[in-house]
């Protein structure tokens, strides 16, 4: 079938891919959820940026600066930033310091 073999690619390559990250990350839970501690900083600036680029803070505020106004559409990704900013400044080392895996875990 046509259409099978890409899908059947695509769940053989999920598959190589899974074993590969089982292998790296030893078997441990904090390894997988936190990458065992160890990522560099562009690798976690970016991992952190994705998580404010998304449709609501692309396509929602573009929505919002044209139909009411510039500063209503910047707020969102102005204080996303500025959140992250600040809380690398005081909060990163202590909360790293504490191991957690998630901030609840405080």
């Amino acid at each position: 079938n046509y259409f099978g073999t890409p899908v059947i690619i695509f769940v053989a390559l999920c598959t190589v891919l899974g074993l590969v990250a089982l292998k790296k990350v030893g078997g441990k839970a904090e390894n997988y959820f936190v990458a065992g501690r160890s990522l560099s900083l562009p690798v976690l600036a970016a991992t952190l940026a994705g998580q404010g680029i998304d449709g609501s803070g692309t396509m929602g505020n573009v929505d919002l600066a044209y139909n009411y106004h510039f500063w209503d559409g910047f707020a969102l990704p102005f204080g996303i930033g500025w959140s992250l900013v600040l809380v690398g400044i005081f909060f990163a080392k202590p909360l790293n310091d504490m191991k957690l895996l998630t901030l609840p875990d405080v």
